[in-house]
């Protein structure tokens, strides 16, 4: 992915979500499209059979009726895919709430639409302030500077949701 790329990221809206429940092939299929855009790699594979299997296995989505997973999974599925790497499965299972048999006690299409404003809103809030026309003409010395910012700012907020998430 491309700096142009990210500045240009509108997230997946809830209405681009397949309405229909999909089978699992399906699913990574609309899952590698849907999300082409943010995938850092192009070969890289955003959402696998693997992946699907080890989220049902800890109970972090439900498992599939009929083999068919519902466009509220789907949501779900989005929703790991952008913080798995912040937060870990017993972190989210606990902000999904989710219960032992691996459902939510969310209503997900309103969880899952503040989710898709907030991302849109820090997009928005990136845009605004001006970062990406400045990083277009940044020196590698201030690309390099500002990517530390950024990570110890990451690390940061990080920690403050973990213990946002201990409190729950």
């Amino acid at each position: 992915m491309s700096i142009e790329k990210f500045q240009n990221y509108k997230g997946i809206d809830e209405k681009d979500i397949p309405k229909i429940p999909l089978y699992m092939d399906q699913v990574t299929s609309w899952f590698d499209e849907a999300i082409s855009n943010w995938a850092v790699d192009e070969a890289e594979k955003t959402l696998t059979k693997t992946m699907i299997n080890n989220y049902v296995k800890a109970k972090l989505v439900s498992a599939p009726d009929k083999k068919k997973y519902t466009p509220e999974q789907l949501m779900q599925f989005i929703m790991i895919y952008h913080l798995k790497n912040v937060l870990t499965i017993d972190d989210l299972r606990i902000l999904f709430k989710t219960t032992p048999n691996g459902k939510t006690d969310l209503e997900l299409a309103h969880y899952y639409s503040q989710f898709h404003e907030m991302e849109n809103f820090l997009l928005d809030e990136l845009r605004s302030d001006g970062v990406f026309s400045r990083l277009s003409s940044a020196s590698p010395e201030d690309k390099r500077l500002y990517a530390l910012q950024l990570s110890l700012e990451a690390n940061l907020k990080k920690r403050l949701a973990e213990l946002l998430i201990d409190s729950l």
